[in-house]
């Protein structure tokens, strides 16, 4: 089976280890944000009991894009089909970019 193009997300039950295990993978969703680059699960403790958001940012030399998916526990487990990033900035300055070098006068 081909692994779909970098503009799909693919969110796994459990991560599949490099040596024997009896731990299995399980597509649970999928959803469009852009050319992912980097993720982060973070656990977010401020509204009674502990609750795990999903940032996603897509660095792009035309407008890199941050999103979060809010409590993506109960996302997966309540409408796992119906996810959807919100995007919370899209105006991001990658230190990576190229930018011309100016030159000494």
């Amino acid at each position: 089976m081909a692994l779909p193009a970098l503009t799909h997300l693919l969110l796994l039950s459990a991560l599949a280890l490099p040596v024997a295990s009896l731990i299995t993978t399980t597509l649970k969703s999928k959803f469009q944000f852009g050319s992912p680059g980097f993720l982060t699960l973070s656990k977010d403790t401020t509204v009674g009991g502990a609750k795990y958001n999903l940032f996603i940012s897509s660095p792009n030399s035309s407008g890199s894009k941050v999103g979060v998916v809010k409590d993506v526990g109960a996302q997966l487990r309540d409408n796992a089909d119906s996810i959807t990033p919100n995007e919370i900035n899209n105006a991001v300055v990658w230190p990576n970019v190229v930018n011309a070098i100016p030159r000494k006068c």
